[in-house]
């Protein structure tokens, strides 16, 4: 299938609102129709412009295959460990100073990412 063909002006004027903040997106696609690549980065910026809706949608596996997908991820997940990366983010939000809340989700995020790095 052939990617549609869209002029500089038509690009910017397209803008993926949840993904790219607007002086971003505007960088990016003026920059991408400078060095004509306005059909490869529009195809991609468009397939992730919903991409949290597709993977927050209902998977379309049964249970069990979940199950059998998630339980490496919860095996480690549930294994304590030192903590250290949260040590050192509490320690850098003495200077930082990021409200408890967000801090707790940067943790969590962080964790999450750490985890998923040791499958």
């Amino acid at each position: 299938m052939a990617t549609p063909s869209f002029s500089c002006r038509e690009l910017v004027a397209r803008a993926p609102v949840r993904l790219f903040p607007p002086q971003a997106r505007q960088s990016l696609r003026t920059r991408s129709c400078q060095v004509g690549f306005k059909n490869q980065s529009w195809a991609v910026m468009e397939f992730y412009e919903n991409f949290i809706s597709k993977v927050q949608s209902a998977p379309t596996w049964p249970d069990d295959s979940e199950r059998i997908l998630v339980e490496p991820y919860t095996y480690l997940a549930s294994v304590p460990g030192k903590e250290v990366r949260s040590a050192l983010m509490d320690a850098f939000n003495a200077w930082i100073q990021v409200p408890a809340e967000d801090l707790a989700v940067v943790k969590k995020l962080v964790e999450m990412l750490h985890t998923a790095s040791l499958l």
